[in-house]
């Protein structure tokens, strides 16, 4: 089995894990409290938790050995979970017992110290996947930008694997045996897989040496691909030629573990965040995370308050998981062929397409929407299906989400209609499965491209404070939901959710735009470079200013020499001159050593004196040979370059 094999299955263990666990807790908290206030509480404490030190979970990951940073928080999550289970177990088993014991307060105790454990557990969970996904799989992949697609595509591919077959194998156990046996199972599961991924992790690391170095951050490498456009400057130092440290002296941050400390790692956090090249495009999937269009609780609580029953909820969302998987098997090949940036908005705009059709389904027959009515107070009208004719409260299931939102809704049901049109809650999940393809591989794509741009040193804080920022998002998605909760008003949130994505596309175009930029400049620096005249020989006197010589290339046949000469002024202020010869065999880079350059000939026909009327003592000059066969211009065949002296 070899090392990337094994990172495979260390990380299908860890996702099994985590989604067992999410799905099982919800579960458990209903049924200690009785209603969705715990599921709630433990929701909005979690997303606390990662807006709040996610980012110095990513310092303390930059700053720390990678075989000791994923095997540590590999070992914090798996324990926290275990304990926290144990303690819900205990809670669910001897209920009775615990809320008499010292008043009720052992119970209480018990449930904040398992909910404060689980929001450890997900930071923990949170840090395993940076170390693994974000870190890791580029340092294993080598600067490999196809297999580094590949590896993505299938760890991104094992996460939505976990997620549809782990809540049915958990949710089939708690109905068939019991909840406790349900809960039993994984916390045995995070207590066995603790030592199978720990063994992977101990195999892979030693397996692969590259990831025994990492860079000094003196040095980063950044390099964005749209087909052949390129950050990179083409003279800057490859990874390989970068000092490199062992990961055996790898200094620890000391400060991190006192509170300015920690609170001036997070403030630098944010701001190496938003010094990124790729900043547009991460806050563009950040946007991503704020919106109603996706299979989380809001929208299963939508459409069931439309009259679907909960088979066919669950039938979409398993299509839905189907759709975006096929969307891993086909970016690889997309990226290969159109490159990555390209790949990215061509994803947005195959989401966004798709996404019509629930925008479309605002104003279609059977939809709800009417925020007139809602807002001048009048009686809700809904098509649920039968509840024996009682007024029904309907609570979203408070559950986290493929994008790890933590949400929830209330609608009050206040009247049944019979024979409702499916016409638009039909559009809105069958735009919504459709856009799942074109969803996961924009988020592959925007992954990549930080990955790949991001330095070395910086993986961890970025990656961190990008799902910092991808929790307040969906934060401010549930404010949205809390301020609009009727069902009347969801259309409102159906287009807020499609421009937030649309700006995520914009934002994406705008990485498009700064690639071509970095690129034009890389290039062009590239090539001044190559031209820049290093050495002045028999120069008698003192000349700072930059000279460039090259040639100018119309075409494969044809190069035209010239000479350029910075002003000794200012280069950045000062205005250009060009400087073209005319006449027969006229040479212009003659009338640079003659009349306007800086440099004069001295008698003895072997030196240079200064020039002290010279042009670039105010302006920068470009000396414009004549065409061939003039001077150091050039052609290859049997013609010249035509002229109206030819």
């Amino acid at each position: 089995m070899g090392p990337q094999l094994k990172l495979y299955c260390s990380y299908a263990f860890s996702s099994w894990g985590d989604r067992l666990w999410q799905f099982a807790l919800s579960l458990v908290l209903v049924q200690i409290g009785g209603d969705l206030r715990l599921v709630a509480i433990n929701g909005f404490v979690t997303c606390l938790f990662v807006l709040i030190f996610a980012s110095s979970i990513g310092v303390w990951i930059d700053k720390t050995a990678r075989l000791t940073a994923a095997r540590t928080t590999l070992t914090i999550n798996n324990i926290t979970v275990t304990v926290s289970a144990t303690f819900l177990l205990s809670i669910f088993v001897w209920k009775d017992a615990l809320e008499n014991a010292w008043n009720g307060w052992l119970q209480t105790i018990l449930i904040v110290s398992a909910i404060f454990l689980c929001s450890v557990s997900t930071l923990a969970s949170l840090g395993t996947k940076i170390a693994i996904t974000k870190d890791w799989v580029v340092a294993m992949s080598d600067h490999d930008r196809n297999k580094l697609a590949e590896m993505n595509a299938m760890m991104l591919r094992i996460d939505l694997t976990a997620m549809i077959l782990s809540p049915l194998i958990a949710g089939q156990l708690m109905t068939s045996v019991s909840v406790v046996a349900g809960c039993l199972f994984i916390t045995a599961w995070n207590i066995c897989s603790w030592g199978v991924e720990y063994w992977l992790l101990n195999s892979v690391y030693r397996s692969a040496p590259v990831l025994a170095v990492k860079q000094s951050p003196d040095q980063a490498l950044a390099f964005i691909s749209s087909q052949n456009l390129d950050l990179i400057d083409p003279d800057a130092p490859r990874s390989a030629d970068l000092p490199q440290i062992s990961e055996n002296k790898t200094q620890r941050n000391r400060c991190c573990f006192t509170f300015w400390g920690g609170l001036r790692s997070v403030v630098e956090g944010w701001r190496s965040y938003y010094r990124q090249s790729v900043f547009p495009a991460a806050f563009g999937l950040a946007l991503l995370y704020m919106t109603v269009l996706g299979f989380d609780g809001i929208t299963t609580g939508f459409a069931y308050s439309q009259g679907l029953k909960e088979n066919m909820l669950a039938l979409a969302r398993g299509v839905g998981a189907i759709v975006g998987i096929s969307g891993t098997l086909l970016y690889p090949r997309l990226r290969a062929k159109i490159g990555i940036v390209r790949t990215g908005l061509f994803s947005f705009a195959m989401e966004l397409c798709c996404l019509t059709l629930p925008l479309a389904s605002i104003w279609l027959p059977g939809s709800p929407f009417d925020p007139i009515a809602y807002f001048h107070g009048e009686p809700l009208e809904q098509n649920l299906p039968p509840v024996d004719g009682e007024v029904t409260t309907l609570v979203a299931n408070f559950n986290q989400s493929e994008f790890f939102n933590a949400t929830s809704n209330i609608f009050s049901i206040v009247e049944e209609k019979s024979n409702p049109s499916r016409c638009s809650i039909s559009a809105f999940l069958l735009g919504i499965v459709l856009a799942r393809c074109g969803l996961w591989m924009a988020d592959l794509a925007i992954s990549q491209t930080m990955q790949e741009s991001i330095a070395e040193h910086e993986r961890g804080v970025v990656n961190g404070v990008q799902s910092s920022m991808n929790q307040l998002m969906s934060m401010i998605k549930d404010l949205l939901v809390i301020a609009l909760p009727d069902p009347r008003t969801f259309g409102l949130l159906i287009i807020a959710s499609w421009i937030s994505i649309f700006c995520g596309y914009i934002l994406t175009s705008l990485l498009v735009l700064i690639c071509s930029v970095f690129a034009c400049q890389a290039q062009l620096t590239a090539r001044a470079q190559a031209d820049l005249i290093t050495n002045l020989p028999d120069v008698t006197f003192s000349y700072s200013s930059r000279v460039f010589g090259g040639y100018l290339k119309p075409d494969s046949t044809k190069q035209i020499y010239y000479m350029y000469l910075e002003s000794q002024r200012s280069p950045d202020n000062d205005p250009l001159v060009m400087w073209f010869e005319g006449g027969p065999g006229c040479s212009g880079i003659g009338s640079l050593f003659m009349y306007n350059g800086p440099f004069r000939g001295n008698k003895d026909g072997q030196t240079l004196y200064e020039n002290v009327f010279a042009w670039n003592k105010l302006a920068n000059v470009l000396y414009i040979e004549s065409p061939a066969p003039v001077g150091f211009s050039h052609f290859t065949g049997n013609t010249t370059i035509p002229n109206d002296d030819s």
